[in-house]
């Protein structure tokens, strides 16, 4: 779950329930493919926000499925449209079977992966 940033072409206006996506990256030179689903969307007025959850679908790293560790994780985003305000996120996530034994390890990989999304936002609200 970690490596190089990807980047989404902004062609969505807004993000609905049910949309999915891919986000495309390389993990020590080799393509990773990250399919997420949009869960939830919520949008507030006082104060100004937008949340929206996603849940991740799978990764393929070439044709083949990968992390399977990861599957079920939700990530929540949530961004404060006022002045002072900012991006949060927030993960779920619940090791399957064996994975148990290497939640651990595997707990950094998710942390990581929610400060990228994090610092790709907060570089997009910005903009």
């Amino acid at each position: 779950m970690v490596g190089q940033p990807a980047m989404m072409a902004p062609t969505v206006e807004r993000p609905e329930v049910g949309m999915r996506f891919e986000i495309h990256r390389l993990l020590r030179g080799a393509p990773l493919v990250e399919r997420w689903r949009i869960a939830e969307v919520r949008e507030g007025t006082s104060p100004t926000f937008a949340e929206v959850l996603l849940e991740l679908e799978g990764q393929l790293r070439g044709e083949r499925p990968a992390g399977r560790a990861f599957l079920g994780l939700q990530l929540r985003l949530t961004v404060l449209a006022e002045e002072g305000g900012g991006v949060e996120a927030a993960v779920r996530w619940t090791p399957k079977g064996m994975h148990r034994l290497l939640a651990r390890r595997l707990r950094s990989d998710v942390v990581r992966l929610a400060e990228r999304w994090v610092v790709d936002l907060a570089a997009a609200c910005d903009a």
